[in-house]
């Protein structure tokens, strides 16, 4: 007996060893760099530039990585995966990407393992090079899923020529779709298509580049979709034909030839766009029918007589700033703009077009300084937008792993060492157990291994400049008040805080997730808690979030893309779901729900929002309850509301007196005091 142990001991010191040999070989081979998103847009804050970072382990380092990675891995089958992330790579499922072979079944194989378990997020990833799909790759279940790329320059799915079944425009394909004929919900939570490209080939009139859907966040990111045929064929690059799209971001999108580069159909409920460019499509740009869009910095070059925007009746589109042109003679009576939904513009050039809007009874010529299908004051202040200044959200990414410190699942102890690390970048690795799931519209009770748990408040203190939770799990304990407090000082780099999804108080969990404890400028980036700045908080960006509750001070500036606040299930919203506390307040594309005050301002705040789906839910909220209360502030806001109505739009109070609208008499309102400048 005592000899069988020593040898299964030694058997045992073996493989230990055997493992460690191959993992310093795997480390001093690693020569192919980390992956990172191509050209990321300079970060800026005011006059800042936030310098973004992208470092490769030295030759021969042995990278340990401990605490939630995959047992046994420290590298993917590809060497360029930083595996602390957890990610899995699509070469693991067999495909190959060299732009010959067929990688259809094997993208299938992927998708279908790792998609849309409930709150178990996973990471497909693509290593630089060509898949070649000749059928639909169709996520089974539309959450909780992300498809990453190397750079949409490095890695592109694209479809074979002449591909069999997307010959059809009137029938379409996609090569890849997120909700594809699935039947209309509202949970497509947490979707993501990033860094990669989409290719439709050659002879492929019925094909679609990417057909997409989220439900609160989820996004597309940094994405290239593009015809190869030398007509520009193909139905849609970027298509939304599910029920229902939104709310969600698209930003940093290019698309380049089809019939139609963006299409949209469903009236629920909103995209946010920012930063798109569209060219070379055969007879739309942008097309919505119905769905509210809500468009930052769109580019958009045509060849034939195209206009660049096309709005069913019923939809609702804001353009600030966009750059259009059209190079053919005959579009002298095309407009560039054009429908008969409702539309505010501002900022709008078009060159080559007969007008810049044709938009029901009223036209615009080039440039437009500012136009709306019909606007509305409260008062003496003119029917316009307040035109606050508008910065664009700071980043910064670090991937050089050394410099990471990594969570664990199920310890909360962790969570407070990794943040006095002093490393730059705190991550919680995506994690291989198994996903948990509602029991009566509550998390089930006792010890959930996937997810991380908060038991005392999170400190962030200003040596953490990157905080990616990479869409896991987070439970936050019902008996403290705060989950994260972010700490430092006004001069620090901002604070980029990513893809954290924790529970909402209306679940038992803390009151607030981020408390702005600090002059330290935040980036709220991905994210799913309630925000509470304390006086003397720094600015704050806010992108892709949803929130019951987000409340703001004095002296704060404040930009929010694709912000979602919402409160039901008996979560208390009597303050309104935002409270502006004198501070300055600008959104592009909100989307509510719940029967509240959506946006209350006071002591001098300045609030403004381009683009607003205001969906009450449950009924029509009483007189007592105005949609915007505007106390001694001021507000413009470009808006519509769905299905129910509220009896009172805006309470406006200036001194002693107060004014009341009612149900919309413009889409674009504007109420309280003329802004002076902060």
């Amino acid at each position: 007996m005592k000899h069988k142990r020593a040898i299964l001991v030694s058997l045992t010191l073996l493989s230990a060893l055997l493992v460690v040999m191959l993992v310093f070989r795997q480390a001093t081979n690693n020569t192919a760099p980390i992956p990172h998103p191509p050209e990321p847009l300079a970060a800026t804050h005011a006059a800042e530039k936030d310098t973004v970072t992208f470092a490769v382990p030295e030759k021969g380092s042995l990278v340990l990585v401990v605490g939630s990675a995959r047992a046994g891995d420290v590298s993917n089958s590809e060497a360029d995966i930083p595996v602390a992330a957890g990610w899995a790579s699509v070469k693991d499922y067999g495909a190959v990407g060299d732009g010959k072979t067929d990688d259809t079944e094997a993208l299938r194989r992927a998708v279908a393992d790792l998609c849309g378990a409930q709150f178990a997020q996973k990471t497909l990833f693509f290593p630089k090079g060509t898949y070649v799909v000749s059928d639909s790759v169709l996520w089974p279940r539309a959450q909780y899923f992300t498809v990453r790329g190397a750079g949409a320059k490095d890695a592109t799915i694209r479809l074979k020529d002449n591909a069999a079944g997307f010959a059809d425009p009137g029938n379409p394909k996609p090569i890849m779709a997120v909700a594809w004929g699935a039947k209309a919900h509202n949970t497509m939570f947490n979707g993501y298509v990033r860094d990669i490209a989409f290719d439709v080939g050659a002879g492929n009139p019925g094909a679609i580049g990417l057909d997409f859907a989220a439900s609160n966040v989820g996004a597309v990111r940094d994405v290239a979709i593009r015809s190869s045929d030398p007509g520009k064929a193909g139905r849609y690059g970027l298509s939304m034909l599910a029920g229902w799209p939104g709310p969600l971001l698209v930003k940093n999108l290019t698309v380049e030839g089809f019939d139609i580069g963006i299409k949209v159909a469903q009236a629920q409920y909103s995209v946010t766009f920012e930063n798109v460019s569209v060219a070379d499509q055969r007879q739309v740009g942008v097309q919505t029918d119905a769905n509210s869009i809500f468009i930052r910095n769109l580019k958009s070059r045509q060849r034939g007589p195209v206009p660049a925007v096309s709005l069913g009746g019923e939809a609702l589109v804001v353009l600030d700033q966009a750059d259009v042109s059209c190079a053919a003679a005959e579009a002298g009576g095309q407009a560039a703009v054009t429908g008969d939904g409702a539309l505010y513009a501002r900022g709008l050039k078009a060159g080559g077009y007969g007008k810049a809007i044709r938009n029901r009874e009223k036209d615009a010529a080039s440039p437009v300084t500012e136009f709306a299908t019909s606007a509305a004051s409260l008062g003496d202040a003119p029917a316009a937008s307040l035109g606050l200044p508008v910065l664009e959200t700071p980043t910064y990414e670090n991937r050089d792993v050394r410099q990471w410190a990594l969570a664990k699942i199920h310890n909360t102890e962790s969570l407070h060492e990794a943040m006095q690390s002093g490393k730059p970048v705190v991550c919680f690795p995506e994690n291989a157990k198994a996903p948990f799931r509602f029991i009566e519209n509550k998390p089930e009770k006792g010890p959930i291994q996937n997810r991380y748990q908060i038991e005392r408040t999170v400190v962030i203190p200003s040596s953490v400049r990157w905080l990616n939770a990479q869409h896991q799990q987070i439970s936050v304990s019902g008996r403290i008040p705060v989950a994260f407090r972010i700490e430092g000082k006004r001069s620090d780099p901002p604070l980029i805080i990513e893809d954290v999804f924790t529970w909402y108080h209306q679940y038992g969990s803390a009151d607030v997730q981020f408390e702005h404890a600090s002059g330290r400028t935040l980036v709220l980036k991905n994210c799913a808690g309630n925000y509470k700045a304390l006086p003397g908080a720094g600015d704050v960006f806010i992108e892709n979030c949803t929130m019951n509750a987000a409340s703001f001070v004095p002296g704060q500036k404040v930009w929010a893309r694709q912000f979602n606040p919402e409160a039901i299930h008996g979560a208390r919203a009597d303050n309104g779901l935002v409270v502006n506390d004198g501070a300055d307040l600008w959104v592009l594309g909100m989307k509510t729900e719940g029967m509240w005050t959506v946006v209350r301002s006071v002591n001098g705040a300045r609030t403004e929002l381009l683009g607003g789906f205001i969906y009450p839910v449950f009924g029509s909220p009483g007189p007592e309850t105005p949609l915007f209360s505007v106390d001694n502030s001021a507000l413009s806001a470009v808006y519509k509301t769905f299905i129910q109505n509220y009896h009172t739009h805006v309470r406006q109070v200036l001194g002693d007196e107060t004014k009341t609208m009612g149900p919309q008499q413009g889409l674009l309102i504007r109420a309280g005091k003329s802004p002076a400048t902060k």
